[in-house]
């Protein structure tokens, strides 16, 4: 039986700038830091600050501040490797 498709109007005008979150353990696994470096850069200011989902130790990650974080990374070795 096909599944039936919400209709136009049940779909949220704003679904474009809806954020996907991202739990560390996919974060860690998207940049290849384990959690000791993965925290220290939180805490340099040099990794994008988590969002708290509870107030005491659920956290996650705005998945597009860190998609441009791996991308800074990747132009920076690209502009190194040019010198």
């Amino acid at each position: 039986m096909p599944q039936k498709q919400p209709p136009e109007s049940a779909i949220p005008q704003n679904a474009q700038t809806l954020r996907r979150l991202l739990r560390e353990a996919e974060v860690l696994r998207l940049t290849s830091l384990s959690r000791t470096p993965l925290r220290n850069a939180i805490a340099r200011g040099q990794f994008p600050q988590p969002i708290k989902l509870t107030p005491t130790r659920c956290i996650a990650f705005d998945a597009a501040e860190v998609d441009a974080w791996i991308e800074a990374r990747s132009a920076e070795r690209h502009k190194s490797e040019g010198k």
